[in-house]
């Protein structure tokens, strides 16, 4: 079983939108794949209900046999630092973002980090470019593909590799997702993708949980339990 954590100190970098697709991802390959909510929002369930499985944390994770488990963490979540999944994604769309990132994967994460340009992408004239810090080069690699912004892209519910597969923001996500499975040994790297991605219509969001910390701290034994193996 192969975990996948979508994390970022910033709000609003686009992890949800990419986490559901890697579930979608995980599915049209034919692997029992598992969507698990780590956020008050609970948007993940926007793209996946009805069609395909998830569960809040703080309710319970299905202890499967699955494949692969694709997390998608609050930003403002008080547990990321007792996950241990096999790979961490860090979506980036400012200068913010990446060094909110840093200081998270300084200070909190455990294990190998894929970082992801995405919507706001950095100047290359920029006089002070962003750079990984030294401390960090042995777990930190950028993604291959960065991400402009797209209007395809807008987080909207369902799949956008079936509503608009020929728009140039479903390639390039389609390419992004890709390496991501890849790097935990799902995908021969560089083979071909999947075709058969499940239209979905989506859902209503549940709603945001106003007393998620308390949840969350309630939800906590199960959820390192089942997310914090190391």
């Amino acid at each position: 079983m192969k975990t996948i954590n979508f994390f970022n100190r910033k709000g609003g970098v686009g992890s949800t939108l990419y986490a559901s697709h890697t579930v979608f991802y995980g599915h049209a390959l034919g692997r029992s794949t598992l969507g698990i909510s780590l956020d008050q929002n609970n948007d993940m369930a926007q793209f996946l209900t009805p069609t395909l499985p998830w569960a809040d944390s703080t309710e319970g994770i299905p202890p499967g046999p699955w494949d692969l488990r694709v997390v998608d963490v609050w930003a403002h979540s008080n547990v990321a630092h007792l996950l241990r999944p096999d790979l961490w994604v860090m979506l980036m769309d400012s200068p913010t973002a990446f060094h909110n990132g840093m200081r998270a994967i300084a200070e909190e994460l455990v294990g190998p980090v894929l970082c992801v340009w995405n919507k706001g992408l950095p100047e290359p004239r920029d006089r002070s470019p962003l750079r990984v810090p030294e401390a960090l080069a042995g777990r930190v690699t950028f993604a291959d593909i960065r991400i402009p912004r797209r209007p395809e892209l807008d987080m909207l519910p369902g799949c956008v590799w079936a509503s608009d597969p020929d728009s140039t923001g479903a390639s390039e996500m389609l390419q992004l997702v890709s390496e991501i499975v890849a790097r935990v040994g799902l995908h021969p790297p560089g083979a071909p993708p999947p075709q058969n991605f499940p239209k979905i219509l989506g859902s209503a969001s549940r709603g945001i949980h106003r007393d998620y910390r308390a949840r969350e701290e309630a939800a906590l034994a199960g959820i390192v339990a089942s997310l914090g193996e190391g």
